[in-house]
């Protein structure tokens, strides 16, 4: 069974505006939601190393271009600045996915 992409930027565009981030990359503001900040303590010599995460999902055609960032450039979120782990499109490229991770961590 097939995925009406019409349907389901209509869905995604709904959940979105339920829970909305703004998040700013360069000169780009993307509106989006984000799921909670996960935080471990990993240990590590000579402590811990701490790892600080969260992923942020938008429409692609949220982003100028459609291009999305690139693993390492940096972003603000909730004015908080982050570091791109990972950038993906769904498969049917209508939803981004970002991997964030606090650059401190």
């Amino acid at each position: 069974m097939a995925i009406d992409l019409t349907v389901f930027a209509t869905d995604l565009t709904n959940v979105i505006a339920d829970m909305p981030a703004d998040l700013t990359w360069g000169q780009q503001t993307i509106s989006g939601m984000h799921s909670e900040l996960r935080q471990s303590d990993q240990v590590e010599a000579p402590g811990f190393l701490r790892d600080a995460s969260l992923t942020f999902q938008a429409k692609v055609t949220s982003f100028s271009g459609s291009t999305l960032p690139n693993p390492g450039d940096k972003v603000t979120l909730g004015g908080v600045e982050y570091r791109i782990v990972s950038a993906m499109k769904s498969p049917d490229a209508v939803m981004a996915e970002l991997v964030l991770e606090d650059p401190a961590s």
